[in-house]
C-alpha cells in the first residue's frame, strides 16, 4: 500500500511539473513571437531622398562645401577657421535674447495666436512666407500651433487603434512607459499599422518641412507615445525635455523638437498643456513659470502643437470628466538621444527594437541587401 501512495505521489508531481513546464514553454513562444513580428526594414521612405537633397543644401550654406570628385571639400577653411559663420548661424538659429535681454523686442508676440500659429489655408499653401512664419514662432516663442493640419477621420481611428491597443496585455507588459505626474499613464505605440502606416502622422509633409527647417539637418523620430490624463489628474512640475548638452551657458541651434497630436478636443478644464514661451535659453532659468506668463492652448481634433525640446512646459491638471489622450512625437537630431531614457528601468528591451524601427524611416539604406556593408 505504501509503495502504490508513493507512486501516485510521484506521478501527481511529474504530471503538475510537466504543466508548470508547459506553461512555461508557452509563454517563452509568446515573448519569443512579439520579436519575430519585427520585420526587416525593406526599402526607403519615397520622401527619404528630398530630405537628403534639403540636408545637402542646408550643409553648402552652412559650410560653403562643394562636392569635388565624390567628395566634399570645405574651401572657406583654407589655414585655419574663423568664427563669423558660426556666429551668424547662432544669430539665425537661437533667439533674440541671447542677444540682448529675454524681455526684448522680437518681431512675433508669443502670446497671439495668430503670431504662433498656422491657418488651414496657410498649410495647404506652404510656401516661403508659411515657412519663415512657423520658424520664427519656433525660434522666439518656442512653440507653434499647426490649425486643422490632420483630417478628424485620421485622428478618430489613430483614437481607436490606441484605445484598443491599450486594453491588451502586450501592451501593460511591454510598451507601458514612465509618466511623471498624479493620474497620468503613458504607453509607446508599438512600430506596426497603423500608427507606422504611409499616412501615419510623421509622414505628413508640412509636418517635415516645418521640422526640417527648425533642426537645419537630419534627424530622427526618436519616440513616439501616447500621455493621457485622467479625470482629477493633478499639476505635473515644470519641466524641460533635456537640460544643456554641454555647459548650463551655452547658446546651441535647437536639437530636438516635440509634437503634441490631441486625440480629442482638449477644452481649458481639460488641462491642454502649458508653456513658458521664450523660456528655453538655459536650464538654470528655473522650473517654475509665473502666472502672467502661462500660455495654455485649447484645441480641435486635428491640430498639432510642435515645441522646443527645452522650452518650459507642464501638462496641467485636468478637471473634466473625460480622459485626454494625447500622441506625443519627440524628433531629434542624428546625434542626440535621450539615453537616460533608454536605461529606465520601466522600459522594456522590446519598446527599444520599436524605437529603431521607428528611426529607420528617417534613414537611407541601400535598396540591396549585399550592399549594407558598402562603406
Amino acid at each position: 500500500m505504501a509503495v502504490a501512495i508513493a507512486t501516485a505521489s510521484e506521478a501527481l508531481r511529474t504530471r503538475g511539473e510537466i504543466e508548470r513546464i508547459r506553461t512555461k514553454l508557452q509563454q517563452t513562444e509568446q515573448e519569443l513571437a512579439e520579436y519575430t513580428k519585427l520585420v526587416p526594414r525593406a526599402g526607403n521612405a519615397p520622401w527619404i531622398y528630398d530630405h537628403m537633397k534639403r540636408f545637402d543644401e542646408m550643409s553648402a550654406e552652412a559650410g560653403g562645401l562643394a562636392k569635388e570628385g565624390g567628395y566634399r571639400a570645405n574651401e572657406s577653411v583654407k589655414n585655419g577657421l574663423t568664427i563669423e559663420r558660426w556666429e551668424a548661424h547662432l544669430d539665425q538659429s537661437t533667439p533674440r535674447a541671447f542677444q540682448s535681454s529675454i524681455s526684448g523686442e522680437t518681431e512675433v508676440n508669443c502670446w497671439d495666436l495668430a503670431d504662433i500659429s498656422l491657418t488651414p489655408s496657410e498649410l495647404e499653401n506652404m510656401g516661403a512666407k508659411s515657412r519663415k512664419k512657423a520658424a520664427l514662432a519656433l525660434k522666439e516663442c518656442g512653440f507653434l500651433v499647426l490649425d486643422s493640419l490632420l483630417p478628424k477621420e485620421q485622428i478618430q481611428r489613430m483614437r481607436d487603434a490606441y484605445n484598443t491597443f491599450r486594453e491588451t496585455k502586450r501592451a501593460e507588459k511591454y510598451f507601458r512607459y514612465p509618466c511623471q505626474g498624479k493620474g497620468r499613464f503613458e504607453y509607446m505605440l508599438p512600430f506596426e499599422p497603423p500608427f507606422n502606416s504611409s499616412n501615419a502622422p510623421y509622414h505628413n509633409p508640412q509636418l517635415r518641412s516645418i521640422i526640417l527647417d527648425f533642426l537645419g539637418g537630419p534627424f530622427k523620430l526618436e519616440l513616439m507615445t501616447v500621455i493621457n490624463s485622467s479625470p482629477g489628474s493633478g499639476d505635473q512640475r515644470w519641466h524641460q525635455g533635456w537640460r544643456y548638452l554641454f555647459h548650463g551657458e551655452e547658446r546651441l541651434p535647437p536639437y530636438s523638437i516635440v509634437v503634441g497630436i490631441p486625440l480629442a478636443d482638449v477644452s481649458s478644464e481639460m488641462g491642454p498643456t502649458q508653456f513658458c514661451p521664450r523660456r528655453k535659453l538655459r536650464f538654470y532659468h528655473g522650473f517654475r513659470c509665473d502666472e502672467g506668463e502661462v500660455l495654455g492652448i485649447g484645441s480641435t481634433s486635428g491640430s498639432v502643437i510642435l515645441f522646443d525640446y527645452k522650452l518650459l512646459h507642464r501638462g496641467p491638471a485636468n478637471d473634466s470628466p473625460f480622459f485626454r489622450p494625447m500622441i506625443s512625437m519627440v524628433f531629434s537630431r542624428m546625434f542626440f538621444v535621450n539615453a537616460e531614457a533608454y536605461v529606465n528601468r520601466g522600459i522594456s528591451l522590446l519598446q527599444t527594437l520599436h524605437q529603431r524601427r521607428y528611426w529607420e524611416e528617417f534613414v537611407w539604406h541601400p535598396e540591396k541587401e549585399e550592399d549594407y556593408f558598402n562603406v
